[in-house]
């Protein structure tokens, strides 16, 4: 039998309304355990992990009040965290990219936006265009790119960077063969 918020009535004698309690009971119990440690765990009143179904409206959060919770990006199409300022003044979104290890992205509440691959390069001048489209996010400003070759033991050559920008950088390499690196963009 499901919760019953009514009972037990004024008029109910608790022989007749115990099966009804127990029943209540038993559905908060069942409600605590989804999610949370159990009453009688020694770790009680904590959760075991948070999980936040799509909101949709988005909740608006009023003055003094901030708000957590998870929307569909218009970035990746995928359910995100978000953050929201009081008063609905402002959302953050917790997105990153669902790609493997070696390439992808993030962006953190602050704006800065991370990115990073790996590519191959041939001797002489690169240009590493970064991925943008309507689920990868495009720099503002790059600021910043580290780049580490995956030369094999014994490896003896210089890469270095001649350009950056918003688009993309171009690395130059003395190497007698391409060789692979990896790189990584700070910027927003």
């Amino acid at each position: 039998m499901p919760y019953n918020q009514n009972i037990p009535q004024p008029t109910d004698q608790l022989s007749q309304s115990q099966a009804d309690l127990l029943n209540n009971f038993q559905a908060i119990y069942t409600l605590i355990g989804v999610n949370h440690t159990q009453f009688n765990a020694g770790n009680q009143g904590t959760h075991a992990f948070v999980e936040m179904p799509v909101q949709n409206p988005v909740p608006v959060t009023v003055g003094n009040e901030v708000g957590l919770y998870c929307q569909l990006s218009t970035l990746t199409g995928n359910p995100e965290l978000v953050f929201s300022h009081q008063n609905g003044t402002g959302i953050v979104e917790f997105t990153s990219s669902t790609q493997a290890l070696l390439a992808g992205w993030s962006k953190i509440p602050s704006g800065i936006l991370f990115k990073w691959g790996q590519v191959s390069i041939n001797p002489g001048a690169n240009t590493v265009v970064f991925p943008v489209n309507a689920t990868t996010p495009a720099f503002a400003n790059a600021f910043n790119v580290q780049l580490t070759p995956l030369g094999g033991v014994g490896s003896t050559y210089n890469i270095y960077l001649t350009t950056l920008n918003n688009l993309q950088f171009t690395v130059a390499s003395n190497a007698g063969a391409p060789i692979t690196i990896h790189y990584f963009v700070t910027g927003n």
